[in-house]
């Protein structure tokens, strides 16, 4: 079982470089997580962060989403 805490999952779904990289295949080592309650809502404001700061595009957000809602 894994703990995985918000910056994690911002890297996995959102960095294409190396953090990203390490971030997916930590969390794909173990299939079984566990996170705080506000992991999900910490990570839709950080997201909605980038998006407004221009770091990432909407269709990067779209992209997110639909990768979480995969899951």
């Amino acid at each position: 079982m894994l703990v995985v805490d918000a910056s994690v999952m911002i890297n996995a779904l959102v960095d294409d470089g190396e953090a990203g990289r390490a971030a997916r295949k930590a969390i794909m080592t173990d299939l079984v997580w566990m996170a705080p309650g506000h992991m999900p809502s910490e990570v839709a404001r950080v997201i909605t962060r980038l998006v407004r700061q221009d770091l990432i595009t909407a269709s990067n957000d779209e992209v997110i989403i639909h990768r979480t809602r995969r899951q």
